[in-house]
Order: structure tokens, then sequence, then C-alpha cells
């Protein structure tokens, strides 16, 4: 099983809608169709079952995750044309694991 820890945080809309977004680094990802130095937006779903995978919700706690991937064909970049330099890596999680909370921001 390949492992991947992705960092989750809490962003607000114009609207004031709080949502939460997974991010990793490119060095991170195991695959090598992405650019070391790039950060991605990670979209979770579901392992396949019976030929299908179901997006999975981003987790709702800010912090740091690990991610069990089941093999190197549960995570591919969007190539969609719609999707091209937005830097959107998806995987089929089969385990999200919080691991730590991130580092408080020191006021000055």
């Amino acid at each position: 099983m390949l492992k991947l820890t992705i960092v989750v945080k809490k962003f607000e809309t114009k609207a004031g809608k709080a949502f939460y977004k997974a991010t990793a680094k490119g060095k991170y990802i195991p695959s090598v169709e992405v650019d070391d130095n790039t950060y991605y937006t990670i979209k979770l779903h579901s392992p396949l079952v019976n030929g299908k995978s179901e997006p999975k919700e981003c987790p709702q706690k800010e912090g740091f995750y690990e991610v069990g991937i089941p093999s190197k064909k549960d995570l591919w970049l969007d190539k969609r044309e719609d999707m091209i330099g937005k830097n959107v890596f998806h995987i089929r999680a089969s385990k999200i694991i919080f691991v730590d909370n991130l580092p408080q921001s020191v006021e000055k």
C-alpha cells in the first residue's frame, strides 16, 4: 500500500461559507506526472467496488492526514481539458487517518 500525507485547511468564500481543501506538494505524491515544486489540490474518492468509485468528502478538521492508497492505479492527475493547469490530483483512498494538528501561527 502506498501512503501520502495531505494537509487539510479551512477556507471561507466571499459569501462567508466555510469549506475545507486538501493539498499535497508534488514531490510527496508517488507519481511521475507531477512537478516536485507544485502544490496539488487533492480530490478523494472511495476504493473501487464493482468497477465504481464515489467522491469522498474532504475531512472536516484542519490538520495533517495520512492517506492509504491501494496501488498506483488508484491515483491520477486530472487531465480533462477544462482542468488542465488547475493542478488537481485524484486519489482512491482506502484509509484516511488524522495525524497531527496544523502548527499555530505566531501573531506579532
